[in-house]
């Protein structure tokens, strides 16, 4: 089971053995309504931000309407990924998926 708690610096997520992973954003609002993501999921949250963080971490990216799929490495140079539907799968801690629209720098 994953439980979440909204901080001052964005998400705050862990599982049942108390691994942690802290997400920062920037100006992040909470929404009710979001993105399905069709992936076997314990918990969702839905929000917008300008710029979210994450720990270094393998991410895989795929773009939902292009089926194009990018590898990123926590070490790596920036990847730029034109506007589009996608959803990241980041190795982390707590395994965690981002689904968002738009142009993106990992």
């Amino acid at each position: 089971m994953i439980e979440w708690d909204e901080t001052d610096f964005g998400l705050r997520v862990f599982d049942r053995t108390k691994t942690e992973v802290s997400i920062e954003t920037d100006a992040w609002e909470a929404v009710d309504a979001g993105y399905d993501i069709e992936r076997p999921l314990d918990e969702t949250v839905s929000g917008y931000v300008s710029e979210i963080r994450f720990p270094a971490a393998l991410v895989k990216a795929t773009g939902l309407d292009s089926g194009e799929e990018y590898k990123h490495a926590g070490d790596a140079e920036p990847l730029e990924l034109d506007a589009e539907n996608y959803l990241l799968n980041i190795s982390l801690n707590v395994k965690t998926y981002l689904r968002f629209s738009g142009a993106v720098t990992v």
